[in-house]
């Protein structure tokens, strides 16, 4: 589908014409979904069976279309699509992280009062979309572009940051050769502080290395992540 005729679509609230400028993609967003899921797994914040791809990128997808008017003009289809994959991912994670910590607690814990954040439905995930927490495009592209972003970090190494969004800004420019000025939009920071968070994540990343005597020989890569060892 031309790029005219997907942007029309959104604009016009043609769904079937969205859902088929979106099918070209899909096997990307799977994949995108797949790395981070092994990520928060192998982090502890979900367990094997809790979710799958196909629920984030499904999720994404109706996220997506919901918010298509956040869509800055600049931003590629496919960089909205990772980007709030990316995002909705986070989202459902931290959505199940919070009710296996709640099946946790003691069932003579207080009861959240109305209105607590933590018991609203839609808290995790639209929380990134709050108007207040909205960066603008023009937010972002001052600056020079991370160049951080340009030296690739070994795949099983971006599992091992603690950084999220440093990692999954690494993930997508690397791996799925997103834009940086997309990327810094999908993280809701600007270049500049995206570098620094980039930056600081490398280093934090090589003294652990260093304490811990990190040794990649015989480690496999990530599921579905191409061998950046090379």
């Amino acid at each position: 589908m031309a790029d005219t005729t997907w942007r029309d679509a959104l604009s016009n609230g043609d769904k079937d014409g969205f859902r088929a400028a979106v099918e070209p993609h899909t096997d990307t967003l799977l994949a995108a979904a797949r790395r981070d899921l092994s990520y928060y797994k192998a982090k502890g914040k979900i367990g094997e069976q809790d979710l799958t791809p196909t629920d984030i990128v499904g999720e994404a997808i109706v996220q997506a279309w919901d918010r298509r008017d956040r869509l800055p003009e600049e931003m590629s289809l496919r960089g909205w699509l990772l980007a709030v994959t990316h995002r909705a991912g986070r989202g459902l994670v931290a959505r199940q992280h919070m009710l296996d910590t709640d099946k946790a607690v003691s069932l003579d814990a207080p009861v959240p009062t109305e209105g607590d954040p933590s018991d609203s439905a839609q808290q995790w995930f639209w929380e990134w979309y709050q108007p207040d927490n909205v960066v603008t495009w023009e937010e972002i592209t001052p600056g020079a572009v991370p160049t951080d972003l340009a030296e690739p970090v070994d795949g099983r190494l971006l599992d091992l940051m603690d950084d999220e969004d440093a990692r999954g800004a690494l993930l997508l420019h690397q791996e799925f050769d997103m834009p940086a000025d997309e990327i810094a939009y999908a993280m809701g920071t600007s270049l500049n502080e995206l570098a620094e968070r980039i930056q600081g994540a490398r280093v934090t990343l090589q003294e652990r290395m260093n304490s811990e005597g990190v040794d990649l020989e015989g480690t496999a890569l990530p599921y579905g992540a191409p061998n950046q060892a090379g």
